[in-house]
Protein backbone atom coordinates (compact mmCIF):
# COMPACT_ATOMS: atom_id res chain seq x y z
CA UNK A 1 0.00 0.00 0.00
CA UNK A 2 1.21 3.46 -0.88
CA UNK A 3 -0.54 6.50 0.65
CA UNK A 4 -0.03 9.89 -1.02
CA UNK A 5 -1.38 13.17 0.39
CA UNK A 6 -2.67 15.22 -2.55
CA UNK A 7 -4.23 18.68 -2.88
CA UNK A 8 -6.34 20.18 -0.09
CA UNK A 9 -5.87 17.31 2.34
CA UNK A 10 -7.17 14.56 0.07
CA UNK A 11 -5.44 11.18 -0.20
CA UNK A 12 -4.55 8.81 -3.02
CA UNK A 13 -4.03 5.20 -1.92
CA UNK A 14 -2.48 2.59 -4.22
CA UNK A 15 -3.43 -1.01 -3.39
CA UNK A 16 -2.38 -4.32 -4.93
CA UNK A 17 -5.04 -6.99 -5.56
CA UNK A 18 -3.93 -8.85 -2.42
CA UNK A 19 -4.33 -5.72 -0.30
CA UNK A 20 -7.84 -5.12 -1.68
CA UNK A 21 -8.76 -8.59 -0.49
CA UNK A 22 -6.85 -8.22 2.80
CA UNK A 23 -8.72 -5.00 3.70
CA UNK A 24 -12.05 -6.53 2.66
CA UNK A 25 -12.81 -3.80 0.14
CA UNK A 26 -14.99 -6.12 -1.91
CA UNK A 27 -17.45 -6.15 1.05
CA UNK A 28 -20.44 -4.01 0.07
CA UNK A 29 -21.10 -2.94 3.68
CA UNK A 30 -17.94 -0.80 3.68
CA UNK A 31 -16.45 -1.96 7.00
CA UNK A 32 -13.08 -2.65 5.40
CA UNK A 33 -13.14 0.72 3.68
CA UNK A 34 -13.80 2.54 6.95
CA UNK A 35 -10.88 0.74 8.61
CA UNK A 36 -8.61 1.55 5.66
CA UNK A 37 -9.59 5.24 5.67
CA UNK A 38 -8.94 5.52 9.43
CA UNK A 39 -5.55 3.81 8.95
CA UNK A 40 -4.60 6.08 6.01
CA UNK A 41 -5.60 9.28 7.81
CA UNK A 42 -3.63 8.21 10.86
CA UNK A 43 -0.60 7.35 8.70
CA UNK A 44 -0.41 10.92 7.36
CA UNK A 45 -1.08 12.54 10.75
CA UNK A 46 -4.68 13.60 10.18
CA UNK A 47 -7.46 13.08 12.70
CA UNK A 48 -10.16 10.54 11.82
CA UNK A 49 -13.15 12.02 10.02
CA UNK A 50 -16.75 10.92 10.23
CA UNK A 51 -17.54 11.78 6.61
CA UNK A 52 -15.31 11.22 3.60
CA UNK A 53 -15.92 10.43 -0.03
CA UNK A 54 -14.12 7.43 -1.46
CA UNK A 55 -13.72 6.48 -5.09
CA UNK A 56 -12.21 3.12 -5.98
CA UNK A 57 -10.66 2.96 -9.45
CA UNK A 58 -9.53 -0.44 -10.74
CA UNK A 59 -6.06 -0.50 -12.28
CA UNK A 60 -3.97 -3.39 -13.53
CA UNK A 61 -2.82 -5.39 -10.52
CA UNK A 62 -4.98 -3.58 -7.95
CA UNK A 63 -6.81 -0.30 -7.49
CA UNK A 64 -6.39 3.36 -6.66
CA UNK A 65 -8.56 4.70 -3.88
CA UNK A 66 -9.20 8.46 -3.81
CA UNK A 67 -10.27 9.82 -0.42
CA UNK A 68 -11.78 13.32 -0.27
CA UNK A 69 -13.17 15.22 2.68
CA UNK A 70 -16.31 17.22 2.07
CA UNK A 71 -15.39 20.89 1.65
CA UNK A 72 -17.27 23.08 4.09
CA UNK A 73 -17.62 26.80 3.55
CA UNK A 74 -14.83 27.57 6.06
CA UNK A 75 -12.47 25.22 4.17
CA UNK A 76 -12.70 27.21 0.95
CA UNK A 77 -9.54 29.13 0.13
CA UNK A 78 -9.20 32.20 2.33
CA UNK A 79 -7.14 35.24 1.29
CA UNK A 80 -5.33 37.46 3.80
CA UNK A 81 -3.40 40.71 3.35
CA UNK A 82 -0.15 41.11 5.33
CA UNK A 83 2.75 43.54 5.39
CA UNK A 84 6.39 42.46 5.16
CA UNK A 85 6.92 42.39 8.95
CA UNK A 86 3.73 40.43 9.52
CA UNK A 87 4.72 37.98 6.79
CA UNK A 88 7.99 37.30 8.62
CA UNK A 89 6.01 36.58 11.82
CA UNK A 90 3.73 34.19 9.97
CA UNK A 91 6.75 32.37 8.48
CA UNK A 92 8.38 32.13 11.91
CA UNK A 93 5.27 30.79 13.66
CA UNK A 94 3.80 28.55 10.92
CA UNK A 95 2.92 25.10 12.32
CA UNK A 96 0.38 23.66 9.89
CA UNK A 97 -0.93 20.14 9.50
CA UNK A 98 1.18 17.86 7.29
CA UNK A 99 -0.74 18.54 4.10
CA UNK A 100 -1.59 22.18 4.72
CA UNK A 101 0.28 24.86 2.82
CA UNK A 102 -0.37 28.45 1.83
CA UNK A 103 0.55 30.36 -1.30
CA UNK A 104 2.21 33.77 -0.94
CA UNK A 105 1.88 36.52 -3.55
CA UNK A 106 3.39 40.01 -3.66
CA UNK A 107 0.91 42.76 -4.53
CA UNK A 108 2.49 46.17 -4.52
CA UNK A 109 4.13 46.74 -1.13
CA UNK A 110 1.92 44.15 0.58
CA UNK A 111 1.54 40.42 0.38
CA UNK A 112 -1.44 38.13 -0.04
CA UNK A 113 -1.58 34.71 1.58
CA UNK A 114 -4.00 32.16 0.13
CA UNK A 115 -4.77 29.46 2.70
CA UNK A 116 -6.43 26.16 1.83
CA UNK A 117 -7.52 24.61 5.13
CA UNK A 118 -8.20 26.09 8.51
CA UNK A 119 -5.60 25.01 11.05
CA UNK A 120 -3.45 28.14 10.63
CA UNK A 121 -6.42 30.47 10.28
CA UNK A 122 -5.95 31.89 13.81
CA UNK A 123 -2.34 32.83 13.08
CA UNK A 124 -3.31 34.62 9.89
CA UNK A 125 -6.18 36.44 11.60
CA UNK A 126 -3.69 37.65 14.23
CA UNK A 127 -1.09 38.97 11.76
CA UNK A 128 -3.15 39.63 8.64
CA UNK A 129 -6.42 41.09 7.45
CA UNK A 130 -8.97 38.66 5.97
CA UNK A 131 -9.93 39.86 2.50
CA UNK A 132 -12.40 37.15 1.50
CA UNK A 133 -12.80 33.52 0.59
CA UNK A 134 -13.57 31.31 -2.37
CA UNK A 135 -11.98 30.09 -5.55
CA UNK A 136 -12.64 33.40 -7.31
CA UNK A 137 -10.72 35.36 -4.68
CA UNK A 138 -7.81 32.89 -4.83
CA UNK A 139 -7.78 33.05 -8.65
CA UNK A 140 -7.79 36.87 -8.60
CA UNK A 141 -4.82 36.85 -6.22
CA UNK A 142 -2.91 34.39 -8.42
CA UNK A 143 -3.66 36.36 -11.58
CA UNK A 144 -2.76 39.85 -10.33
CA UNK A 145 -0.12 39.02 -7.73
CA UNK A 146 3.47 37.92 -8.19
CA UNK A 147 3.99 34.44 -6.76
CA UNK A 148 6.63 34.51 -4.01
CA UNK A 149 6.44 30.95 -2.70
CA UNK A 150 4.66 28.52 -0.49
CA UNK A 151 4.60 28.40 3.30
CA UNK A 152 5.07 24.85 4.53
CA UNK A 153 6.61 23.33 7.66
CA UNK A 154 9.38 24.02 8.44
CA UNK A 155 9.03 27.54 7.12
CA UNK A 156 11.83 28.99 4.98
CA UNK A 157 12.72 32.68 5.10
CA UNK A 158 10.83 34.57 2.38
CA UNK A 159 12.28 37.33 0.20
CA UNK A 160 10.97 40.72 1.33
CA UNK A 161 11.33 44.38 0.41
CA UNK A 162 14.23 45.02 -1.97
CA UNK A 163 15.24 41.34 -2.04
CA UNK A 164 12.38 40.26 -4.27
CA UNK A 165 12.07 40.89 -8.00
CA UNK A 166 9.35 43.24 -9.15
Amino acid sequence: MKIEPISNGNLRIWLADEEVEEWGLEDSRGKGLRRLVRHALSAVGRPPMTRVWAEMIPVEGGCVLLISSPVHSHQRPMVYAVGADELMEVYARWRPALEEAAQVYAMGEEYRIVLYGEQSDGLLREYGTPLGSGEGMAAHTAEYGQWVGEITAPAPVPPVGGDRER
